[in-house]
């Protein structure tokens, strides 16, 4: 459902500004009462507008409008008109907006209302949906929501959903809305005129329900109609990893040009060439959403695995990571499981030699330790990011200029240099997930 979704903060379950209460007066009026607009039509506590359509959703026309909380008070709506014949459609979709209406990430049901020809499905209103924020005739002020907040805001809905059994089965940025708050922006998912909610101790749903979401957007396992298992909430994930790389892309799509989707997806050719192969930040992201990408199922990450992942990590956690696996593996022998993976594949991550890609101030300030460092060794280069966080302060004042301020200059310094450090180190580490030490850092 398009352009539609209350006051929530972009905080995880944190309540948003108290609407304003409602008037009879239109802006720019002069205080004067409004005229009822020619295509105003109401039913009950719903009033919306004809000739002002903000999408289509699965099952019904979306139109701009107001739900009517008492005589005095009424809010920005989007109505859902459908059709009487769909009711039984609409009465689903109202009942999973109901179970999901505690999360500030998924639109907030109002009400419904129904004549004699149609039901009217009242949600918050948004300001647009997430295929409009890359036109560049009219680009969204995200008010200083990034790409990765964007994104695991996404996922937290998701996991929401997922976390009451329910199977979106139509993810794609038409259906993922942004609500302005005027200093911030909040992301909603929207539409659930396709979302199946599994059986109690059911893992899949027949695909005899019909609902094969959008072409472009959605899993192999829906588009195959050979294959014997029944699909999952997996298809969400998969939904998700394409909004990934639209997102992050500024509105490209991993599997090419619309005419070309389809047949990609089923043949698993996609294309993540808009993240650059040296850059920490995609490196880290391209690793996340080929998993999200797997054309197995069950090879696919959890929505609760995916906001675990190290691309929506904080620099403060990244360098709290490092510093747990310096302190860790300080003490291994070379020969040992940890320090075997962690130095497999490390000349790539190293440069082979990363005291030469260092700035010449930190590399005389480690190299008043004659021998303490290792130049091919990863667990060596950890090592240094360990102590010279430790001992940042008694550092000399040019050395600590070099670096910047902790974390985020610190950590950028360091990832900026060695794009792949974090992901082969949080990859390397992961056999020893369930050691106390490493347990915040992993799904267990």
């Amino acid at each position: 459902m398009e352009a539609s979704s209350s006051g929530r903060s972009a905080g995880r379950f944190q309540p948003g500004p108290a609407l304003p209460p409602a008037s009879n007066i239109l802006p720019g009026t002069g205080g004067k009462p409004a005229v009822v607009a020619s295509d105003e039509e109401s039913v009950g506590k719903i009033t919306y507008y004809t000739n002002n359509h903000l999408g289509k959703g699965a099952d019904g026309i979306v139109f701009r409008g107001y739900f009517h909380c008492d005589d005095a008070n009424k809010r920005p709506a989007a109505v859902k008109r459908i059709e009487l014949a769909k009711q039984s459609n609409a009465d689903r979709e109202v009942a999973l907006l109901l179970q999901l209406d505690d999360n500030p990430h998924v639109v907030r049901y109002f009400c419904t209302e129904k004549d004699g020809q149609f039901l009217y499905i009242a949600i918050e209103l948004c300001a647009v949906s997430l295929d409009k924020c890359f036109t560049k005739e009219n680009p969204f002020d995200l008010r200083g929501l990034n790409p990765v907040m964007l994104l695991q805001q996404t996922m937290m809905g998701l996991e929401h959903l997922h976390s009451h059994n329910i199977v979106h089965r139509d993810v794609k940025p038409h259906n993922i809305l942004l609500k302005d708050h005027s200093d911030s922006v909040t992301v909603k998912i929207s539409d659930f005129g396709m979302s199946k909610q599994l059986a109690d101790s059911r893992q899949s749903y027949s695909m005899r329900s019909g609902a094969l979401g959008t072409m472009g957007w959605n899993a192999p396992e829906v588009l195959d109609e050979s294959r014997k298992v029944n699909p999952t909430s997996a298809v969400d994930i998969f939904s998700a990893g394409c909004v990934f790389y639209y997102v992050l892309t500024g509105g490209k799509h991993p599997f090419g040009e619309p005419y070309r989707q389809t047949a990609n997806i089923m043949d698993g050719k996609y294309n993540l060439n808009g993240l650059q192969k040296d850059k920490h930040e995609d490196i880290v992201a391209t690793d996340l959403i080929e998993q999200m990408l797997n054309m197995e199922p069950q090879g696919r990450p959890s929505a609760e695995s995916v906001l675990k992942h190290p691309f929506f990590w904080s620099l403060e956690k990244q360098l709290m990571f490092f510093q747990d696996v310096s302190d860790r593996i300080v003490n291994e022998k070379l020969d040992g499981p940890i320090i075997q993976q962690l130095e497999s594949g490390g000349q790539e991550v190293v440069r082979n030699n990363w005291i030469k890609h260092i700035t010449a101030v930190l590399r005389k300030d480690l190299e008043i330790r004659k021998g303490a460092y290792e130049e091919g060794s990863v667990k060596s280069l950890l090592r240094a990011i360990r102590n010279k966080k430790h001992h940042y302060h008694d550092s000399p004042k040019e050395v600590q200029e070099t670096l910047g301020s902790i974390p985020d200059d610190f950590v950028s310094y360091f990832t900026s240099r060695f794009p792949h450090l974090l992901l082969h180190t949080f990859l390397a580490v992961r056999s020893f997930a369930e050691e106390l030490t490493l347990q915040h850092y992993y799904l267990m």
